[in-house]
């Protein structure tokens, strides 16, 4: 559940989401929010701010992945080691269409301005 911080014009989310609920080509997406002391509420946010944050997120765990798997040398690369598991899972989810950054990006962008998707996932 993402904990709700009040700010001017409605909340700042911030932490982990265990769920949420939105298909590919949903416009928007339930997820549950942390009110602090009031009752737990459900929001309603617009798809399209969402993938741009899992996009952007994906996209930076990846830099940071490859990053250190490439300071870390070529044993990395071993079966026991956890980071070959990290760089593997990493680098194939985000090729996906949710979490790839330039697809959340443009269709953020073609959104903002009107237009449909044009992935064919989204």
């Amino acid at each position: 559940m993402h904990k709700a911080t009040p700010v001017a014009g409605g909340y700042e989310l911030s932490g982990r989401s265990t769920w949420n609920s939105g298909i590919m080509h949903a416009d928007w997406v339930l997820t549950g929010l942390d009110l602090g002391d009031e009752e737990p509420r459900v929001a309603l946010i617009k798809a399209g701010d969402y993938e741009v944050d899992a996009g952007t997120i994906a996209n930076h765990c990846r830099a940071s992945i490859n990053e250190l798997i490439h300071e870390a040398g070529a044993a990395s690369f071993n079966r026991e080691s956890p980071l070959q598991a990290w760089f593997r899972d990493i680098n194939s989810l985000s090729v996906h269409a949710f979490w790839d950054w330039h697809s959340c990006r443009e269709q953020y962008g073609r959104g903002q301005v009107g237009l449909e998707p044009n992935h064919p996932v989204v």
